[in-house]
């Protein structure tokens, strides 16, 4: 799969992003299954059942940990006062939550300017000229409820568009860690910023002892997914991050 330049924002309410750090620890690629042989007799018919599992060609994911900081700075960026956030919160009543951001355009975006729905997967297909009868599109991708959430001060509705729900483990048992597989706890929505470029938006959720992620072994504040055509050696996406902490 190709890779993905990353480049870090920070955008706090309606404040100017902020440029941020950002560290890759480590990336996981699976191995490969070896052949399996089975030895056919002369003159004997067999019934054979053959499974095999391949690499989406379309999608890339990350998932991790956000930590950050609200600061009052003056033209210097010094400092007046710093408020640290030591854990994600959100106020879903109201549809605020801390959200990520991923956005393959030229510029910043334009907050303001965002509909007020996410792309739904035929849009998400169309939008990268991927074919919609393929297993892993975006109609075959993005097929969940989209949650609501505000974006500074634009809501984004869940009455449209569509959601793809990421496998994570909810442990059932700590003392073995014996898990039961979950789609609902973390999502990617495509929003729309009429400029015809990609905004992936995912929901940063508190770290919750009781959810695993895909590893099945490791906890985080998100995961989601971002388009990366390994299909055409020319498409490297480069994505720039935003954060909305509160």
């Amino acid at each position: 799969m190709l890779g993905l330049f990353f480049v870090f924002s920070l955008l706090v309410a309606a404040a100017d992003p902020q440029g941020s750090a950002v560290t890759t620890s480590s990336s996981v690629k699976p191995q490969p299954q070896a052949d399996r042989a089975s030895v056919a007799e002369v003159g004997v018919a067999y019934n054979l059942t053959v499974a095999a599992t391949s690499q989406t060609n379309y999608w890339a994911g990350i998932y991790g940990n956000i930590t950050g900081e609200i600061k009052l700075r003056g033209a210097s960026n010094r400092s007046i006062f710093d408020w640290s956030i030591g854990a994600m919160r959100n106020q879903s009543s109201k549809n605020y939550y801390p959200l990520l951001f991923a956005y393959n355009g030229t510029s910043i975006p334009l907050w303001s300017s965002l509909s007020g729905n996410p792309f739904s997967g035929a849009a998400i297909d169309s939008l990268f000229s991927i074919e919609s009868s393929r297993a892993d599109s975006g109609s075959n991708t993005f097929t969940g409820a989209p949650t609501s959430f505000v974006v500074g001060n634009k809501s984004i509705n869940a009455g449209a568009g569509g959601a793809a729900r990421l496998l994570s483990y909810r442990v059932t048992d700590q003392a073995s860690r014996a898990s039961q597989e979950v789609s609902h706890y973390y999502e990617t929505q495509v929003l729309n910023d009429t400029s015809g470029n990609a905004l992936f938006a995912s929901i940063l959720r508190p770290i919750d002892q009781n959810m695993l992620l895909f590893d099945n072994a490791s906890q985080g504040n998100f995961q989601m997914i971002l388009f990366s055509n390994s299909t055409n050696s020319g498409q490297v996406p480069n994505y720039e991050f935003y954060l909305q902490l509160e």
